[in-house]
């Protein structure tokens, strides 16, 4: 595990400070990988390691904008399979986000854990809380949760 967040760049104090607890470098690693995936353009690993929460509110939002345009479940398969909606998404997000940001410019602090719920603080020019959610088994992203306007 050291070797992985060592090689994409995470401080060495970071590392450090992960090695010696599992439970960190996993949450760690999951935080990582999102936004190595997002960078990669492997939009179909970045989605697998979104909350629950995160992806049914992105699928939501979507059908709002296209309502009467497709259905539901149409949608749901697509974002499922990795389809052209799907693409459209997270290319348009991409281009609007820059995961270098997290990943290169970023100063990466483990926050408090809890039994299924960790927050990482990203610092660049201010803090933004990283949430990430422990679900089956796995540790994700809560993208929604995190950085999602509060309506």
């Amino acid at each position: 595990m050291p070797v992985f967040l060592l090689s994409f760049g995470v401080s060495d104090s970071l590392l450090a400070y992960a090695d010696n607890n599992e439970t960190e470098a996993l949450i760690i690693s999951s935080a990582e990988s999102f936004f190595i995936s997002l960078k990669e353009r492997d939009f179909k690993a970045a989605w697998g390691l979104l909350s629950e929460k995160s992806r049914k509110t992105i699928m939501d939002e979507e059908y709002g904008i296209l309502k009467g345009k497709i259905n539901k479940d149409d949608l749901i398969k697509d974002f499922n399979r990795g389809g052209e909606r799907f693409l459209y998404y997270w290319n348009t997000y991409v281009e609007n986000f820059d995961p270098d940001l997290a990943l290169k410019k970023a100063v990466w602090k483990m926050g408090e854990i809890k039994d299924d719920k960790a927050v990482i603080i990203l610092h660049v020019q201010g803090d933004a809380e990283l949430m990430m959610f422990k679900q089956d088994g796995r540790w994700r992203v809560g993208l929604v949760e995190s950085f999602w306007t509060r309506k």
